[in-house]
């Protein structure tokens, strides 16, 4: 996409904890780099429907645990079909600032107020929040996941990578009936 389509920098920073970028293109609207990666594209409206579900899954009256999602896309999506309550956890603050100015097409007027009727945004690690959850025996009907510094591999990158995932899997997994009905591991 980069390539052929070069796109106009519209933003970029350095997080503590990553490169972001953002970039026009014509044929897919802002872009949300990280790193270096292309993470989503205002045109990605099929990600965002595809990680909630497709319309498969009924939201209303559920209570939601989104890890990850600082583009505010799934958010977005998820406060369409009237939860009980949504809960978000992002690591990065500065992800959610910049789809609040720059992603408009993605997380629409979701991320406007961190706190809202039936959604609530903690800036934080996802495996600390996981754990208290499991300590205070909260429950949620649907914990979905999309981080995107999770390999998709077995064999380890670096140890660094390796141990959070394996932190995050072994949370899901210590999860049990403790957490979600439903998990979505992306």
């Amino acid at each position: 996409m980069v390539k052929e389509n070069k796109g106009r920098l519209v933003f970029e920073t350095n997080s503590p904890y990553q490169n972001i970028k953002v970039l026009h293109s014509l044929q897919f609207g802002n872009v949300l780099i990280l790193d270096g990666d292309i993470n989503l594209a205002e045109s990605d409206i099929i990600y965002t429907k595809t990680i909630t579900g497709g319309g498969r899954e009924d939201f209303k009256d559920k209570t939601i645990l989104i890890l990850g999602g600082g583009d505010g896309g799934v958010l977005n999506e998820l406060l369409q079909y009237s939860p009980k309550f949504v809960t978000m956890i992002d690591i990065d603050e500065d992800v959610i600032n910049c789809a609040t100015k720059y992603l408009r097409g993605i997380c629409g007027d979701a991320l406007d107020n961190l706190l809202g009727e039936n959604h609530k945004v903690h800036i934080g690690d996802c495996v600390k929040y996981l754990e208290q959850c499991i300590k205070e025996g909260r429950t949620f009907d649907y914990v979905i996941n999309d981080l995107t510094a999770i390999p998709v591999t077995k064999e380890p990158i670096d140890q660094k990578e390796d141990k959070s995932s394996e932190n995050l899997r072994a949370e899901a997994q210590g999860l049990d009936n403790k957490l979600p009905q439903h998990f979505v591991f992306c």
